[in-house]
């Protein structure tokens, strides 16, 4: 798995193999894109792969959230690296 994914903003703790992704999120780490304040945050983890065609992913996010501002998701961005 990981020869064909690397990290934008690698975690200081994770742990994967073929099947599952494990990681525990750094504090102060965001993705915000365009918001009202006019910033931008790219500080979350993202484990990545490049694609040269049309795919199909899936994903089951499981989180420990300690409060409302918290959310896990995955997001697939064009172009960006």
């Amino acid at each position: 798995m990981a020869e064909a994914f690397r990290w934008h903003n690698e975690p200081a703790v994770w742990r994967g193999d073929a099947t599952a992704l494990t990681l525990k999120t750094d504090v102060k780490t965001d993705f915000w894109q365009e918001t009202f304040y006019g910033f931008h945050r790219d500080s979350g983890h993202a484990y990545l792969r490049p694609v040269t065609s049309d795919f199909t992913g899936s994903a089951t996010i499981n989180g420990a959230y300690r409060n409302s501002l918290r959310s896990g998701g995955a997001d697939a961005a064009a172009g960006r690296a």
